[in-house]
């Protein structure tokens, strides 16, 4: 059993200490992903105590400087009629049955881990407690003594994962329109000596709206010059590996292209007196098109190697997580430089089998074909 270093953070710390050792860990000392905590809770108790429960809570935790997000899996809990004798060392073995799926990750602005929180449910009436103790705790309902302990969790051998998705271009862009509103000023502009050339007022709006068409048109043009509105498809191969396919257009748009993929923390910080949500690009890759692409008839596929660090899997908890995007930058045949167009996407872990399957599993594996084959049955029957 290895120990670990325990963090007290409620109740009355004075009548019990609590331990914990576990078990199944590497040499490291950390578990793997898709491993299970196991080991034993050691309670010694300071005075005699009659306990009613122990309650384990193993949560995963996205710490932030302003806000923290906890994601709850899993809560067990442990009857203890007999009564803990003080000075005695009592030892409960304990195994959780939930498989890690996260690894911990220690970032810029975000610190996320597995944390196993004891509490000792315990008989306050033993202890005497005065009349505001006794009513505080009905009215929090939380136990009486609580002791929590950090569970590092890395990834071992394994890959990246990318869900498939279609990645559609809009046709029209936020962002970029924005940039057509300074225009406006000129816009107008414009339409005044046009309409004092033709000899009207300006007061004729008929040609301030058709300066306006004719300006959004070609914002538009240029804006199908630059990805033509191309399809694009995230469709991964079989071992996960991300894979960008890419209709070709025919007009060599994609030669001077590059593409590539970034981590990103969310989190939250203090501006003024006011919270605001931030985003900080932790990785970033980039690739020339040409070199991590061919050419598979009308499409071209890209496909680019993961990052050999290990960064967390997408996820996000109210204003705190990760994120994955893929990106593309094309030339801009307006302004000279590169224009880049990014989508979200989904990044997972894929563990490597390293042992044979269990019974378990097997017995699992046997159950899942024979739901198929029944699946299959029903669908043939009802089709004749």
């Amino acid at each position: 059993m290895t120990p670990q270093t325990p963090y007290a953070f409620t109740g009355d710390q004075a009548k019990a200490e609590v331990g914990l050792g576990l078990s199944g860990l590497t040499a490291g000392g950390f578990y793997l992903l898709g491993d299970r905590l196991e080991g034993e809770i050691l309670v010694a108790p300071l005075k005699d105590m009659e306990l009613r429960h122990i309650v384990l809570h193993l949560d995963y935790i996205i710490e932030g400087v302003l806000e923290t997000a906890t994601i709850k899996a899993k809560t067990i809990h442990f009857p203890t009629p007999e009564t803990l004798k003080e000075g005695k060392l009592y030892k409960f073995p304990v195994k959780i049955n939930y498989r890690f799926p996260r690894p911990s990750y220690k970032g810029e602005a975000l610190n996320s881990y597995w944390r196993l929180r004891v509490f000792l449910d315990y008989d306050a009436g033993q202890y005497d407690q005065s009349f505001i103790a006794k009513v505080s705790q009905v009215f929090t309902g939380d136990p009486r003594h609580g002791t929590s302990f950090e569970i590092w969790v890395k990834y071992g051998k394994g890959t990246y994962v990318v869900a498939p998705q279609e990645l559609p271009i809009d046709l029209i862009d936020v962002s970029s329109f924005l940039t057509v509103a300074f225009l406006v000023p000129f816009i107008f502009t414009i339409a005044f000596m046009a309409a004092g050339a033709i000899g009207k007022d300006f007061e004729d709006w008929l040609v301030m709206p058709l300066l306006i068409l004719v300006v959004f048109i070609g914002w538009l043009l240029v804006r199908l010059s630059v990805f033509q509105m191309t399809p694009m498809e995230i469709q991964p191969l079989r071992d996960g590996r991300l894979r960008l396919r890419i209709l070709d257009r025919g007009n060599g748009q994609l030669k001077k292209a590059m593409v590539g993929y970034r981590f990103i923390e969310h989190f939250v910080v203090k501006n003024g007196e006011q919270e605001a949500k931030e985003r900080k690009t932790l990785y970033r890759k980039i690739f020339p098109f040409g070199e991590v692409s061919r050419r598979e008839g009308h499409l071209y596929e890209a496909v680019l190697p993961w990052p050999e660090t290990d960064l967390p899997a997408t996820g996000i908890s109210g204003r705190v997580g990760y994120e994955w995007e893929v990106f593309l930058l094309v030339p801009n045949p307006i302004t000279g430089g590169m224009h880049e167009k990014t989508w979200p996407i989904e990044v997972g872990r894929e563990q490597f089998r390293l042992l044979p399957p269990t019974a378990e599993e097997l017995e699992q594996e046997e159950l899942e074909e024979l739901k198929l084959k029944e699946l299959e049955y029903l669908s043939n029957s009802a089709g004749r």
